[in-house]
């Protein structure tokens, strides 16, 4: 912050996600903390709608069903023109289709996440909504053995970067017992880890 009270940064970001997890999670309010606007879009079961909401970052619950799903394309597209949104950062596959249909047109820089090596190809439809799309402009990986693999590509060479996600070891507690009914494991099922 600075001496006036206001953040050094300033933009309109859209957090896209079918849904997240703690270091996305954190990263979010971290960045809302930071100053950033952010708006969050999430699907409605997600368990971290009530932390957005509790750090004061507005959530807008949206099921995205498919690649393409209509309804999701334009509750999305409202909200990129309602908020003025200059970047939007995609969660997932589904998350990010929807947003690249979506924002035709409206300038919006766009940021996939990928966390898998493989699944793309030259020849799959599917990989051209996504992480092939021309539109998008970057990609963070959650490795570096990503970014290689995706670097193979070379519309892709100069999108990717590897950005690891942190974690807090006081997030976790090793000295609590998950009861297998909290992953719902039935009792006898045998477990291997």
């Amino acid at each position: 912050m600075s001496e006036t009270g206001t953040s050094k940064f300033s933009a309109n970001i859209l957090c896209v996600a079918t849904d997240n997890d703690l270091p996305e999670s954190e990263m979010i309010v971290a960045l809302h903390q930071l100053g950033l606007k952010i708006v969050v879009v999430i699907d409605p079961s997600s368990n971290f709608i009530a932390k957005y909401r509790e750090a004061g970052i507005p959530v807008c619950p949206l099921k995205i069903g498919s690649r393409i799903d209509i309804h999701a394309i334009k509750r999305l597209r409202a909200l990129l023109v309602q908020n003025g949104t200059q970047i939007a950062h995609c969660f997932s596959k589904r998350a990010l289709s929807n947003f690249l249909i979506a924002s035709i047109g409206l300038g919006v820089k766009s940021i996939g996440y990928r966390g898998i090596g493989g699944n793309l190809s030259f020849f799959d439809p599917g990989s051209w909504l996504t992480f092939l799309n021309p539109s998008l402009d970057s990609i963070v990986c959650v490795c570096r053995s990503i970014e290689e693999y995706l670097s193979t590509y070379p519309n892709l060479k100069r999108k990717v970067q590897t950005i690891h996600k942190g974690h807090d070891l006081s997030w976790y507690d090793p000295r609590r017992l998950i009861e297998r009914s909290e992953l719902g494991i039935e009792k006898n099922n045998f477990l291997v880890s």
